[in-house]
């Protein structure tokens, strides 16, 4: 059986007390960092993609097994990879639905961005 909680805790303190006061400092500042979330969240107004799906009935049987990157009825990006696609939408600065086009006899979903 491991060690108890009170058993660490007392080794740990010790531990810290041996550390220089500039250790000790930096390690308090590194413990009490509050972590970064793991999503990031958007909070705006609700956009209206019915010009992007429009747009993929009309022409996504074109671009079988892709990404797309679409603002509008507007095409920003299409490729296979898409970390390349996002990467090529996002550097146009504008807002994009992502979509990824299945292949023949393939069932993907879409994300937006």
């Amino acid at each position: 059986m491991g060690m108890s909680y009170e058993q660490i805790r007392a080794q740990v303190q010790q531990q810290f007390a041996q550390l220089p006061p500039e250790d000790r400092k930096r390690l308090l500042n590194d413990l009490l960092k509050k972590e970064q979330p793991a999503v990031r969240v958007w909070q705006g107004d609700a956009r209206d993609y019915s010009r992007e799906r429009q747009w993929l009935r009309e022409n996504a049987q074109q671009f079988r097994g892709q990404t797309l990157a679409l603002c509008g009825d507007e095409l920003l990006a299409a490729g296979a990879d898409p970390q390349s696609v996002c990467e090529q939408a996002k550097a146009t600065g504008k807002r994009f639905l992502i979509h990824r086009v299945p292949a023949e006899g393939e069932t993907w979903g879409g994300g937006l961005w």
